[in-house]
């Protein structure tokens, strides 16, 4: 159970990082502008495939929750959800390639 634990902890680092890489830059280096205000709070406007999109991490931050709650909700309801219509799942080597700001 602690290796699942950890295993966990270190991919929530990893995808933390990432999205701070992100939220910084977009794929040509430049500064990214564009926010967007929901609950009264700023958030980096993220497209991926032309849609706009939000991050667990978003989800976390807009409702005050401590990281990693939207993923294990999300993790415990997936079956009601359709890949590529509802979420999508896209791995770090895929942001970093093609600039996803998921």
């Amino acid at each position: 159970m602690d290796k699942l634990k950890k295993k966990y902890n270190e991919l929530l680092q990893r995808e933390k990082k990432a999205e701070e890489y992100f939220e910084r830059k977009d794929l040509r280096g430049e500064k990214m502008q564009n926010t967007i205000s929901i609950c009264g709070k700023d958030i980096q406007v993220k497209e991926y495939n032309g849609q706009r999109v939000v991050t667990f991490r978003d989800i976390d931050n807009l409702h005050q929750r401590p990281e990693g709650t939207a993923r294990r909700n999300f993790n415990s309801n997936k079956k009601h959800f359709t890949e590529n219509e509802d979420f999508f799942v896209r791995n770090s080597y895929e942001g970093k390639v093609r600039g996803c700001l998921l």
